[in-house]
This record gives structure tokens, C-alpha cells and sequence, in this order.
């Protein structure tokens, strides 16, 4: 959503994805805090999408290493909901991941 498609004073909805609950709550409140409304956390992929569907956010905040479900294929349930009041595209999604920086070269997943 960008800011032109939205109402005035209506803040961004976010969703937090991450099985690490540390990480996973420590951006959903550093997103509370900046001004944006953080609408549901989520630690697995099927949580994930079911908690998305529930609440429809705007973005997500989306983890590719998750249990259960990975995160592209979370993207790929969430995004294909039609229908009324659904997404008419995909929703943004930052993948945060995180390696040992004592492996060179990119996570095996990647």
C-alpha cells in the first residue's frame, strides 16, 4: 500500500513472521514505535498464513527459514487469496536472514 492509497491518519498494517521470538518481537516493536500498526506476529508458516488471512496486513515482515512452511511458500498462500477485501497483489515482504558470518558466501537456502 502506498501512502497516496491511503486514508489520512490511517497507519500501515504490518505482520511479523520469524521463529525467533527475540527478533520477532524486538521489530514488531521497533515497527509499533515508529508509527506503523503491527496487526499480528506469527512463529511457523501455517501460523503464518493463517494469521494473515485473519488479519490482512499490509506488509509483511517475512523470515525464508521458517518451520512447518517456508517463507516464500507463505508468500505464495498468503498472495493467492482472491476474492472480496483481498490482496489484489502480492504483499510487500522484507526477508530478513541470518547466517554465521564464518561460512563465506550466502546461505545454502539462497
Amino acid at each position: 500500500m502506498t501512502t497516496e492509497e491511503q486514508a489520512p491518519g490511517e497507519q500501515v498494517r504490518v505482520m511479523v513472521v520469524d521463529d525467533h521470538p527475540m527478533w520477532r518481537d524486538a521489530v514488531a516493536r521497533d515497527l509499533a514505535e515508529a508509527g506503523f500498526a503491527v496487526v499480528a506476529t506469527a512463529g511457523d508458516g501455517p501460523q503464518a498464513v493463517r494469521r494473515a488471512r485473519a488479519t490482512r496486513p499490509d506488509v509483511l515482515v517475512l523470515d525464508l527459514n521458517l518451520p512447518g512452511l517456508p517463507g516464500a511458500r507463505v508468500c505464495q498462500e498468503v498472495a493467492a487469496r482472491t476474492g472480496p477485501g483481498c490482496w489484489s497483489s502480492p504483499p510487500a515482504v522484507s526477508t530478513p536472514t541470518c547466517w554465521r558470518r564464518s561460512r563465506p558466501g550466502p546461505p545454502a537456502t539462497w
